[in-house]
């Protein structure tokens, strides 16, 4: 990563605006949503496995955010995902576990505090399973390996499920 010598001051910024945020929270100072004086306090720290998605929530507090996302977008661009996350810390605080993660008690929250409600697109280092067809050499890639007992066959090759177009599994790589 290109800024993993910068990583201890930016998550700095980062848990400050975190906190900022929660103050404004508990103090009742978000148009919007009621004072949460009791709101626990999070912890954020930057993942750099983290490679489909830009942040994540964990209960009780727990925040990760992408180094690869923070790398391409720098901090400033990182402030609407830690909006979001805490969006997210937020809603469970107010509704409790049973809250939908992206439904209608959680968009009002992310919309009190302004936060984005997609990630924009990084470039990240993506394990990619590659399977190819032995007859006519279609690269197949996906994401997981299939399940133990599955068979897919090419659809180039037969339209149906026939064993002779059986995908052959040839590796894993890395695909940017």
């Amino acid at each position: 990563m290109a800024r993993a010598a910068h990583q201890p001051e930016v998550l700095g910024q980062l848990q400050g605006l975190a906190e900022a945020t929660l103050s404004a929270l508990r103090g009742g100072r978000v148009a919007g949503l009621p004072a949460a004086p009791l709101l626990p306090t999070v912890t954020l720290r930057i993942s750099n496995r983290m490679t489909r998605s830009a942040g994540v929530y964990r209960p009780p507090g727990d925040i990760a955010i992408s180094g690869h996302f923070l790398a391409a977008h720098g901090p400033a661009g990182t402030r609407g995902i830690v909006l979001h996350e805490l969006a997210h810390h937020v809603t469970r605080y107010l509704h409790g576990g049973a809250a939908t993660p992206h439904g209608d008690a959680f968009l009002a929250v992310a919309s009190a505090l302004g936060a984005s409600r997609y990630a924009e697109s990084f470039p990240a280092p993506r394990l990619v399973y590659v399977y190819r067809c032995p007859v006519c050499g279609l690269e197949w890639k996906r994401g997981r390996r299939t399940r133990a007992g599955r068979r897919y066959s090419c659809r180039r090759c037969a339209p149906r499920y026939d064993d002779r177009f059986r995908f052959v599994f040839t590796g894993m790589r890395r695909d940017a």
